[in-house]
Formats: structure tokens, C-alpha cells, sequence
């Protein structure tokens, strides 16, 4: 799939001469990608407490 080939991509560039080195560059590229994701999540989590606090206010009024 297309995130796939992307890591896989970032990987090759970042490897170093042998095997070993471009799993480590590809599983360095997966953690950097699930950091990301997560900060995504947790921003759209606070993003909908924000939303359900300004219907809570708009409902009060």
C-alpha cells in the first residue's frame, strides 16, 4: 500500500551498508510515524472536548 512504499522508501535512504541497518532505519521510520499519529489523535480529542464543551455552554444559555 501506498504508507508502505513510503516507509519503505524513507528506509532505503536512511540505511546503512548492510541488512541490518535498513530494518533498523525502517522500524526507526515506524516509530516516527506512530508518534505522529498518536499527536493526531490526541489533537482531535482535544478538539472534540472543546466542541462538547461549547455545546455544553451554548445549551446553558
Amino acid at each position: 500500500d501506498e504508507i508502505g512504499n513510503g516507509i519503505v522508501d524513507i528506509a532505503r535512504k536512511k540505511k546503512e551498508d548492510n541488512g541490518i541497518g535498513e530494518v533498523v532505519a525502517a522500524v526507526e521510520t515506524l516509530g516516527e510515524r506512530f508518534l505522529i499519529m498518536e499527536k493526531m489523535m490526541h489533537m482531535a480529542g482535544e478538539v472534540e472536548q472543546m466542541r462538547m464543551r461549547m455545546q455544553i455552554e451554548e445549551d446553558d444559555t
